[in-house]
């Protein structure tokens, strides 16, 4: 499941802006911003909204947990920024599935119709589940958001700046066994 969900995203995030039905047109389309992060703003100006940082990792890259957990009004599982030697490039935020339908509805309102929004059949142990894959596009990169990731477990937000390195989605830990 995990690998199907990053070729996915990984799919999604190299078709999905350009191919899409967008609800307004790409080059319209606003910068993303989320609480005080911008594209391109510094690991220093991020500080006061983060609750620490990890080492550095390879290609200058630090990941970052935040504050306040409380994300689409639901409390996440699992939050992380990532922060490369040019300033903010990805969000990545877990919640329980059980959340799915509020995290999407409070996404849509915040940021408008998604330009893309994809279904497919997810086989867990016990049952064929309809997973649903929804993206935002912005000037600066996209954010997807997957019903169903990490083995069912959890509804996962990924926003990724066209600049930043591909593969990170892979580094992000997943969400714990017992919730």
């Amino acid at each position: 499941m995990q690998s199907k969900y990053v070729l996915l995203a990984a799919a999604l995030m190299t078709a999905g802006c350009s191919q899409a039905l967008p609800s307004r047109p790409i080059d319209a389309a606003p910068a993303f911003s989320f609480r005080l992060l911008n594209q391109n703003q510094t690991l220093a100006q991020a500080m006061p909204m983060l609750a620490g940082c990890g080492e550095q990792l390879p290609g200058n890259t630090r990941l970052c947990p935040l504050k306040d957990t409380t994300v689409a009004g639901v409390q996440a599982r699992v939050t992380s920024v990532l922060f490369d030697a040019a300033g903010f490039r990805e969000l990545h935020v877990a919640w329980r599935t059980k959340d799915y339908d509020i995290v999407v509805a409070e996404l849509t309102r915040a940021y408008g119709i998604p330009c893309s929004q994809a279904t497919t059949s997810e086989r867990d142990s016990y049952e064929t589940l309809t997973n649903i894959t929804t993206q935002w596009c912005f000037t600066g990169g996209s954010m997807t958001l997957v019903k169903y990731a990490d083995d069912f477990t959890a509804t996962r937000l990924n926003y990724v700046a066209n600049l930043a390195q591909p593969a990170l989605v892979a580094t992000i830990p997943k969400m714990p066994e017992t919730l």
